[in-house]
């Protein structure tokens, strides 16, 4: 089986540009894979920015902490939301797109529990969970590189 969130990230063309931000409670070992996905994305291109909590699994914190990944750890961060800005989708065309629900990027999240994902295509909504992303990315205690 696969991975959702991978999945998703697969359909962003970072040749032709776009920018990825995540702000996820709860990222652990059983998905590296989406932190890997992510890393793969920065060395095509893409803007990856990531907020996570500050206890994030080691491994996922050495995986984004390389490239130009931006990688900030918040000591209470409860979000979870993935928004993407740029080329996306089979024409790949530009979007500007929100994935949230109660969705954790952790391995009962996506095999065990009954959790929801929402996508979202509209702009204003875009707008808003970017502002919250800049608002928690300003509050950060740590910062990589």
């Amino acid at each position: 089986m696969g991975d959702t969130i991978v999945g998703i990230l697969n359909n962003v063309d970072c040749p032709k540009g776009a920018d990825v931000y995540v702000a996820m409670a709860y990222f652990t070992n059983p998905r590296v894979a989406i932190a890997e996905r992510l890393a793969e994305m920065d060395a095509q291109g893409c803007g990856v920015h990531v907020l996570a909590r500050e206890d994030t699994s080691l491994d996922i914190i050495s995986t984004l902490s390389t490239g130009t990944i931006d990688l900030s750890l918040q000591p209470l961060m409860h979000s979870k939301y993935l928004l993407i800005n740029g080329a996306y989708g089979a024409n790949s065309s530009q979007q500007e797109l929100v994935w949230t629900g109660s969705h954790n990027y952790t391995e009962p999240a996506l095999r065990k529990n009954d959790e929801t994902l929402l996508k979202i295509r509209q702009g204003a909504v875009f707008d808003a969970f970017f502002e919250d992303w800049q608002h928690a990315r300003a509050s950060a205690l740590t910062l990589y590189p």
